[in-house]
C-alpha cells in the first residue's frame, strides 16, 4: 500500500507550530542571487545585503500567523523583532528542513520563496511571546548559562545592523532589548551550563539538558526533580535581577 512521509505534512498541520529562520528579502535577495554568480565563477565577493532587508521569518499555518502577529503587534508595537515580523505560509516540514543548513559562514543561504533567502535560524533565539501568541499558557525558556549571544550578534552584524539595532535585538546590558523582555515574559528557565562543555565531550551536553535547573516561581513545575522556587533569572546567561513572570 501506499506509505506516508511526515515530512510531506504542512507545518502547523497537526500541533500549532511556527518554525523560525532569518531571511533577506527584497533587494537583500537579489544581492545574494548576484554574489552567488560571482562566487560560482571564481571572481572576489562581497555580499553585503543591508539590515534594511533584514526580517524574522516564521514557517507556519496562515491562521496561525495570523494570530501570533496579531498579539506580537498588540503587545510589543514599534519594536524591532515586531516590525521585521515576516509570515510564512504553507511550507512542508521537508521544505523547512531544506532551509534549515544556512548558516552565515558555514553553508550558503537557501532560497525560500521568489522574494526571500534563509540565512538559518539565528535570529529569534527566544521564541517566548510568539508561544503565547499560539496559545501557550506556560512558557519555558531555554538558555546557556553565561550565553553572550555571540552567534546571533555576529551574523546579525554580517547582515548590515549597526550596534543599536544589535543592543536592541541581544543585548543583556540593555534593560529594554528583545531578548530581556522575552526572558521577562518566560514562566521559568531551564538553566542549561552548554557553554562549558567541550564539544567533545558529547553526552555530557544531554546529562547537563536533563538535569540542570528549572528556575520560575510558578508551582506547577513544583514536582520537576530540578525545581528552583525564585522570581529571578539570576546566573542565567549572566543576568541579574530580571523577573520571571506567572
Amino acid at each position: 500500500g501506499k506509505h506516508t512521509n511526515r515530512a510531506d505534512d504542512y507545518i502547523g498541520a497537526h500541533l500549532p507550530v511556527l518554525v523560525a529562520t532569518s531571511l533577506v528579502v527584497g533587494e537583500g535577495a537579489a544581492n545574494w542571487d548576484n554574489a552567488k554568480v560571482q562566487y560560482m565563477s571564481g571572481s572576489n565577493v562581497e555580499f553585503e545585503p543591508g539590515f534594511d532587508s533584514f526580517r524574522i521569518g516564521y514557517f507556519g499555518k496562515g491562521s496561525h500567523l495570523e494570530k501570533v502577529y496579531d498579539h506580537v503587534v498588540a503587545t510589543y508595537p514599534h519594536r524591532l523583532r515586531t516590525e521585521r515580523f515576516y509570515p510564512i505560509a504553507g511550507a512542508t516540514w521537508a521544505q523547512v528542513l531544506y532551509t534549515s543548513p544556512a548558516e552565515p559562514g558555514l553553508s550558503p543561504g537557501v532560497r525560500v520563496n521568489k522574494e526571500s533567502i534563509s540565512l538559518g535560524g539565528w535570529a529569534d533565539p527566544l521564541r517566548v511571546n510568539v508561544a503565547y501568541g499560539l496559545g501557550a499558557l506556560r512558557v519555558i525558556a531555554i538558555v546557556a548559562r553565561n550565553d553572550d549571544q555571540f552567534f546571533p550578534r555576529t551574523a546579525a552584524k554580517h547582515v548590515g545592523a549597526t550596534d543599536k539595532q544589535l543592543d536592541a535585538l541581544y543585548s543583556y546590558d540593555n534593560s529594554d532589548s528583545e531578548i530581556l523582555k522575552e526572558l521577562a515574559n518566560a514562566t521559568g528557565v531551564w538553566c542549561t551550563d552548554w557553554l562549558s562543555i567541550p564539544p567533545q565531550a558529547g553526552g555530557a551536553v544531554f546529562d547537563d539538558a536533563y538535569n540542570c535547573p528549572l528556575l520560575s516561581n510558578d508551582t506547577f513545575f513544583a514536582n520537576v526533580t530540578n525545581f528552583n522556587s525564585t522570581a529571578e533569572i539570576r546566573s542565567c546567561s549572566g543576568v541579574a535581577g530580571v523577573s520571571i513572570v506567572m
